[in-house]
């Protein structure tokens, strides 16, 4: 008898304790948040790298063996930079000799100039010579035609040795090679004493970090909202913290598919430099779409209710909770501008269940 005394008194027991969890009167405090006037921005997201806008390989134009690099990996060069060389002895000595062959054009020139010249004074002397022969005369205007061609002549050979000359310069030209443009030496592939075997080979890489760029897609849902000279905030994984601002230079006609998902390709010319910025960093951006300056705000978490009918739940002055419906305008991911249906100060409620508005808009 005892026995069922004891269970009866811990049946009772515990039907009390399941009663007094579920009394209203012992709820937790309600969450709430009071609605302000802010700003708003509507972005959308690009993801991608960063890519320097200038970046050139380069290489010798010729071939032979390499004598000397002057620049290590990661170096700052200007515009016309030495930065390697080949072994050019031969072609120097080329070059001494085309030059030896231009002066002595020079020099042939200058005594074609002085035999013409005298024998033109000549041929006038006679010409005023009343007792001068007719052969005389004839001989004499010989000579000066004689002297008008070697003349031309040796116009022709300063102009053949200079050719040669130029050709000879030329050539030792392209044993060297110099920075395209101010940048940085991305790589080196070469070193002192390697063989180049064909003029096509790529020794060096330079690259301008003074002109970054994002290359970057964006999803085919949002690319008809992005135009060319929107702003864009970008962030680097590499650098957290860093915050770089662009614009939108150029959007992609054509989409990408992976993984069945269609994107375009975007790029983003940056605004200013950073030489910790480097080439191939992985990059992501929000593209302004839109701004809206004080206007009212919810949080995305206190909108529940549907599509056509979204609604909040409101702290009135004597302390219970309305429901109150509301018309909504644009919205950040996180925060909805309320166009009608709260005012400045209204106190709404934080739902702890996630099944609200923000959830049915994926946002």
């Amino acid at each position: 008898m005892k026995k069922h005394l004891v269970l009866i008194v811990l049946f009772c027991s515990l039907i009390a304790a399941i009663a007094g969890c579920s009394n209203p009167q012992q709820t937790t405090p309600l969450e709430t948040v009071v609605i302000v006037r802010d700003d708003l921005v509507v972005s959308i997201p690009a993801s991608g790298n960063m890519e320097a806008a200038n970046k050139k390989s380069v290489g010798f134009r010729t071939t032979g063996t390499i004598q000397e690099v002057q620049v290590q990996k990661g170096d700052v060069v200007v515009k016309g930079q030495l930065l390697a060389t080949l072994d050019s002895r031969t072609l120097e000595k080329t070059i001494e000799l085309r030059q030896i062959d231009c002066d002595d054009a020079q020099k042939a020139y200058a005594g074609a100039v002085i035999s013409l010249a005298k024998a033109e004074n000549y041929r006038d002397y006679l010409d005023n010579q009343a007792m001068a022969s007719e052969i005389n005369k004839d001989d004499a205007q010989y000579s000066v035609d004689s002297a008008e061609i070697a003349l031309e002549r040796a116009a022709l050979q300063i102009e053949r040795a200079r050719k040669n000359l130029d050709i000879a310069i030329l050539e030792q030209e392209k044993t060297i090679i110099t920075a395209p443009f101010d940048g940085v030496i991305a790589d080196i592939s070469i070193k002192e004493g390697d063989l180049v075997l064909s003029p096509t080979e790529q020794a060096l890489l330079i690259i301008d970090l003074d002109e970054l760029t994002m290359n970057g897609i964006v999803d085919e849902i949002d690319i008809s909202q992005v135009t060319t000279g929107q702003q864009a905030l970008i962030v680097l994984d590499a650098i957290p913290g860093r915050e770089i601002t662009g614009r939108v230079s150029s959007i992609s006609t054509t989409g990408t598919i992976r993984a069945g998902v269609v994107s375009y390709g975007i790029v983003i010319a940056t605004e200013g430099t950073d030489r910790n910025i480097k080439d191939g960093m992985t990059a992501s951006a929000e593209i302004i779409v839109e701004r809206y300056e004080d206007i009212l705000l919810v949080p995305n978490r206190a909108i529940r209710g549907s599509l056509d009918s979204p609604w909040v739940e409101i702290v009135t002055a004597d302390g219970t909770v309305e429901q109150r419906q509301i018309a909504l305008g644009a919205s950040d991911g996180s925060s909805t501008e309320i166009i009608s249906g709260l005012k400045e100060g209204d106190e709404v409620v934080l739902p702890a269940s996630r099944q609200t508005l923000s959830s049915l808009l994926g946002l």
